[in-house]
Parts: C-alpha cells; structure tokens; sequence
C-alpha cells in the first residue's frame, strides 16, 4: 500500500465518529422549534416599547345611609257623577238639599238626576326614618263621608306609629294607631280601592284603623 492509500485510509476513519454525531440546538433554535419567537430587543430599530399601564382611580367607599331622612306624600281621588236613573221622587232637607244618597252603601235613596262631585279619600302622610331599623309615620284622611257636626268636610287621624323593624326574624313591631289586616289584606289583594271599596270596607266589617301594637 502507498503512503497516499494510508492517508486517504486514517482520513475516512477519523471522519467517521464526527459524522455520526449529531449537533445540539442552540437556544434560540429550540425556541423557533416550539413556536414562539424569540423576544424582540426593544432596542431595536422599528420596535416600540409596550406603554406603560394606566394608574387606575381610586374607589371611594360607599357612604352610610343618611338618617334621620324624612318623606311626604299623598294622594287623592273621587267622583264627578250623575245619576241618569234612579227614585224619581224627590225628598230634601230642612235646608233645602236634596236627601237622596249619592252613595249605594247607605239605606238612603239614590234619586235620579242628582249629580256633584264627592271625595272618596284624601291622604296627607310623612314618613320619618329614624335609622335603618326605626321609623315613625302620621297619616292624616279626609273622606267626603267624614263630616264635622256641621256638615263640612273634616280631617282625622288615619296613622300615627313608631316602627321597629326586625325585632324577629321577618317580623316588625308597630305602637300606636296602626291599620288593621281586615281591610288591608282585601286593599292589597284587589288593588281597586280607587274604583270602589273592598268588600269588607263596603259591609263595615271592622275598623280600617285602630290603637294598637
């Protein structure tokens, strides 16, 4: 064998092992092989830096609920009526009125042609909140039914209760002259009292209001 032969021999073999190997990746290969780039230089030219985020404002505490707080409020309604048919006869006061009712929840006559106007309710109320479990109401009422001895409209009590609120669970406790359930309950389940009275209210079963607790 010639020296040239040699060399080409010990060439291949000392090759052989570096061909074999295969080369770690870089750091930055591995990422590319993962998906995700590399991070930009912010020094870079054409890239900006991410802006800074906004201070957010600070949240101002809610404020406790303002007592004492009062509240006044009211209603009225009544009728503009004529009676088209009716008693044709006639009868009349002393004064010279006319003594037919203009009301059926009385024995009176209702005579024909007798119209006016009436008052059915009139509420005055103010409503005091003492604190959150606290609170105290006046309710005035007037009713075209509701006359001085003589004979002109008047006002009464209606309400005039202190309120505790939750002294037991679900329960509250009311002192002084306060509404009864026995109209209220027929009130709040009919929801009509501006047409016509519930049917307790029109018997006269009870009272609207009483002293109480």
């Amino acid at each position: 064998m010639t020296l040239r032969a040699c060399l080409i021999v010990v060439w291949c073999v000392a090759a052989m092992p570096c061909a074999a190997q295969t080369p770690s990746p870089s750091p930055a290969d591995s990422t590319a092989v993962q998906g995700t780039a590399p991070a930009a230089d912010a020094s870079s030219p054409g890239i900006s830096p991410p802006a800074p985020a906004e201070p957010q404002a600070p949240v101002a505490p809610p404020s406790p609920p303002d007592f004492p707080r009062g509240k006044i409020s009211g209603y009225v309604f009544g009728d503009a009526y004529f009676n088209a048919t009716g008693d044709p006869t006639h009868s009349y006061t002393a004064t010279g009125g006319d003594a037919g009712q203009t009301n059926i929840d009385a024995t009176k006559p209702i005579t024909r042609d007798l119209n006016g106007v009436q008052l059915r309710r009139v509420y005055f109320q103010l409503d005091n909140d003492l604190s959150v479990r606290y609170a105290t109401r006046l309710r005035l009422e007037t009713d075209g039914k509701a006359l001085s001895s003589d004979g002109k409209i008047s006002a009464f009590v209606k309400n005039a209760y202190f309120q505790a609120r939750s002294v037991i669970p679900r329960a509250d406790f009311l002192f002084g002259m306060i509404n009864t359930p026995t109209w209220d309950n027929a009130e709040e389940f009919w929801q009509y009292r501006s047409i016509e009275k519930p049917l307790p209210d029109f018997r006269g079963i009870g009272t609207s209001a009483d002293i109480g607790h």
